[in-house]
């Protein structure tokens, strides 16, 4: 015996530090070691204490990064302020407590604090099997008894906060908790090392287990708590009693709350709802669908009739390839008059192709019908009440009506101010073409006379 080295090192500060660690059900248990010359890991201090009643129901991850707690302030003099590595078999923590990444917000409110104090720390954390966790794991499990922790007096986490969002007590919560088979059975897995999930209503849960935890026997996400299926239909209705919409339901759900398919469940409760689908907007309008762009000046007219100005009224022609505007007064709206005014045009420009108005009764006379016919012009009528679909026609209307009342209140002469509107627009280029509707009416007829041309000299 007085020839073999001691079990315990000395520590060195010029030698890397390792400080394993690691709980069991009963408690935590921690070791710091170093390499000596001949390259052997020795301890150099150990230490480990009994779990407190409240630290017995803590979530198994919750345990295990306790025991890390525990070991940080247990050996604080020997690592604060240099390198060490933290050596832990819970691959979950190895990720939250890495400091490579941001605290995660969807976790247990106390690993979020204990990831906080770790942050203060110089480390690179570890994971490794817990067959090669010998030292820490036998510590834990032969844990040195203490009289009194701190810890033994339960502290409320987020309880308070939820039970001012939501009319139900933690008590009932814990109550069904117990007696849900789901959430009885992700209890009892929380409270050992939940490492594999192959029952398909566990799932949901186990792909979050790193953010679960066990508080005053209830199942919490974070700082979320998770409802029993006996309470899900009174929490809904809660949420629900305002009728604010699915949208704002899941904002204030997940507040508070959390369980499998929340969303759904939320959405499926506004639907049902009598009360939210009476005073629902209507359903947005369909978009217009636009007029498809003509392939030549004077293919296509849009013609309307501007509404009577003391007894006049004024039929108007817009071009829909140049934006040449026509405008004429006319004695009424009947079809003698209407066709007599298109028979004029048609004559000066020459017949259109096509010809899109509202179905007005001028517009859906027999008489009108046949002296389209006879010039050879397809009638396009839009839907009734839609004034939207003559859109190039009403936009028309509109602009000539603002010419003449601003006609009216400055005193002038309401045909010379149409005329002389009229002018001015034809030679202004217009937004959508980009030049002004009379070069474009000229160039078509200069180039439509030099094809005529051609074709008499050829023939």
């Amino acid at each position: 015996m007085l020839c073999r080295r001691p079990v315990l090192a000395h520590y060195d500060p010029a030698r890397p530090v390792r400080v394993y660690c690691d709980a069991s059900p009963y408690g935590v248990g921690a070791a710091l070691t170093q390499t000596d010359d001949a390259g052997v890991e020795r301890p150099v201090t150990h230490a480990s204490r009994s779990l407190s009643t409240a630290e017995k129901n803590y979530a198994q991850i919750c345990r295990e990064g306790l025991a890390i707690i525990f070991a940080v302030h247990k050996f604080n003099h020997y690592i604060y302020g240099r390198r060490f590595i933290l050596v832990t078999d819970c691959k979950p923590l190895a990720a939250i407590f890495s400091q490579n990444k941001a605290i995660p917000k969807m976790i247990a409110g106390r690993l979020q604090r204990w990831a906080v104090i770790l942050s203060g720390y110089n480390y690179e954390i570890e994971c490794i099997r817990s067959e090669e966790n010998c030292v820490a794991d036998a510590l834990s499990r032969l844990p040195a008894s203490v009289d009194k922790l701190e810890s033994d007096i339960e502290t409320f986490e987020f309880i308070n906060h939820i039970e001012e969002g939501i009319a139900i007590s933690h008590k009932d919560i814990a109550k069904e908790t117990g007696l849900d088979p789901v959430l009885s059975k992700v209890v009892s897995l929380l409270r050992r090392n939940w490492e594999y999930c192959d029952k398909e209503e566990l799932r949901p849960y186990w792909l979050v287990r790193e953010s679960l935890s066990v508080e005053h026997g209830c199942v919490m996400r974070g700082a979320r708590v998770a409802v029993p299926a006996a309470l899900r239909g009174r929490v809904l209705a809660a949420l629900h009693a305002a009728h604010q919409g699915a949208v704002r339901m899941k904002a204030l759900a997940r507040s508070y709350v959390w369980w499998p398919r929340l969303d759904a469940d939320v959405e499926r409760t506004c639907r049902e709802c009598n009360t939210c689908t009476m005073e629902s907007p209507s359903p947005p309008r369909a978009a217009i669908h636009p007029w498809a762009w003509p392939q030549a000046p004077w293919y296509r007219l849009h013609v309307d009739f501007l509404s009577p100005k003391m007894g006049i009224y004024y039929l108007v022609v817009i071009d829909s390839h140049s934006k040449w505007i026509e405008a004429f007064c006319v004695k009424s709206t009947s079809a003698f008059y209407t066709i007599r005014v298109l028979r004029e045009t048609f004559a000066r420009f020459g017949n259109p192709l096509e010809l899109v108005s509202d179905s007005g009764p001028p517009f859906s006379s027999l008489e009108f019908a046949e002296f389209l016919r006879y010039r050879g012009i397809k009638h396009i009528p839009v839907s009734p009440y839609k004034p939207s679909s003559n859109g190039a026609a009403e936009n028309t209307v509109k602009l000539v009506k603002t010419c003449l009342k601003k006609a009216v209140r400055d005193g002038a002469d309401v045909d010379e101010a149409l005329q002389t509107f009229l002018m001015m627009h034809r030679a202004t280029p217009h937004c959508t073409t980009g030049r002004t509707p009379v070069t474009v009416e000229t160039e078509y007829a200069h180039q439509s006379r030099l094809a005529s041309s051609q074709r008499g000299g050829d023939s």
